[in-house]
């Protein structure tokens, strides 16, 4: 699974679920929600685009992870 994780263009192992707030506007910048690292289980909750993304990288920063 490793190998093909690393060669496929849409890994598993950075694969995420994103559930945003009822009071969200993506468009509009505001975003707050509820996101989920599918492979290692880690979730999170954000206020914004910058927490999302910091969490993100976070996961794709582990051993096997990185680019």
């Amino acid at each position: 699974m490793e190998t093909r994780s690393r060669t496929h263009p849409l890994p598993y192992d950075r694969a995420f679920v994103i559930q945003l707030g009822r009071d969200a506007d993506p468009g509009g910048g505001a975003v707050a929600g509820r996101a989920e690292h599918i492979a290692s289980g880690r979730s999170v909750r954000f206020r914004s685009w910058d927490e999302l993304i910091a969490f993100a990288a976070s996961c794709s920063s582990g051993p096997g992870l990185g680019s």
